[in-house]
């Protein structure tokens, strides 16, 4: 039966953590740390396998610094890519399998732009200038389509009502670089969305106690510029914004045409996520805290 027992990698990342703490105690969850379990290392993983079994598992555990994936490239794929094969090598048959990806598999470019769609064709990893976009692609590509074991839940700029220490979210950590005068220019050309975390968790369990596999967007049902999704929430904080400097995207760093379309996913699920316009204003509603 699903849920039964879960195992939960990445567990005290960003969106892993606020999973295992609305689930953690109602179900029965492992998360290992990463001296227990280190997805990166075959031998690790084998054995962890070995000694657990589990009903479902849900992979957050990523390299995640996109920049600093440019420099360290062998490090993230080795994580990103080479964690989901011995995942995968060692997960027994019967295993219900959760990948969590990213719009960033797309290119985001002019003439493959977002938001895209749970059936958009997943281009070659070739035609991807960033190492941690190319990484999250190619571990997709590792998952059975047709494996009636495997899921893939795709998000993009997760955000929260609450502050994350080790890594502020795409809004988070805007609004303390204003606070202390330091906000760097925002994108007016680069256009991009927001999945809301609490809404990821509660899509997750629903996918693991249905058994459902497929790819699932869990997203905002629009995009917006990163200079306006930014600007509007310090507004409605309170915050003038009138003094903001604004620049053009590098598409080489960083996907211009970015966002997902969850409406598939919506259905399927039975949810609904909103607008960002929605989300931000759930997040001051239900007591953002900087």
């Amino acid at each position: 039966m699903n849920g039964e027992k879960i195992l939960v990698t990445g567990a005290t990342g960003l969106v892993g953590s606020d999973f295992i703490g609305r689930y953690g105690s109602k179900y029965h969850v492992s998360a290992p740390l990463p001296n227990e379990l280190d997805i990166a290392s075959e031998p690790s993983v084998r054995n962890y396998f070995a000694a657990h079994t589990f009903t479902d598992v849900v992979n957050f555990a990523a390299y995640t610094s996109v920049s600093k994936a440019q420099e360290e490239a062998q490090r993230c794929l080795k994580v990103n890519v080479g964690g989901v094969e011995n995942i995968l090598k060692h997960l027994p048959s019967h295993t219900h399998f959760i990948q969590i990806s990213t719009e960033m598999v797309f290119p985001g470019t002019a003439d493959d732009r977002g938001p895209y769609a749970e059936n958009h064709p997943l281009p070659d990893p070739d035609r991807l200038t960033l190492v941690y976009s190319q990484s999250k692609n190619l571990a997709e590509r590792l998952l059975d389509p047709q494996n009636q074991r495997h899921a893939i839940v795709r998000i993009n700029s997760p955000v929260g009502p609450k502050r994350f220490p080790p890594k502020p979210d795409y809004l988070h950590g805007p609004l303390e670089r204003y606070i202390v005068g330091n906000l760097y220019p925002l994108f007016i050309d680069q256009w991009l969305s927001l999945s809301l975390i609490p809404d990821v968790s509660e899509s997750l369990i629903k996918i693991i106690n249905e058994g459902l596999t497929g790819i699932f967007h869990i997203s905002a049902t629009n995009t917006g510029t990163a200079y306006n999704i930014i600007t509007r929430f310090l507004q409605k904080l309170g915050h003038d914004t009138s003094q903001i400097k604004t620049t053009s995207v590098d598409p080489n760093r960083y996907l211009q045409y970015g966002g997902l379309n969850p409406i598939r996913t919506q259905e399927k699920l039975g949810m609904s996520y909103g607008t960002w316009q929605d989300i931000e204003d759930r997040l001051i509603k239900d007591g953002f805290t900087a």
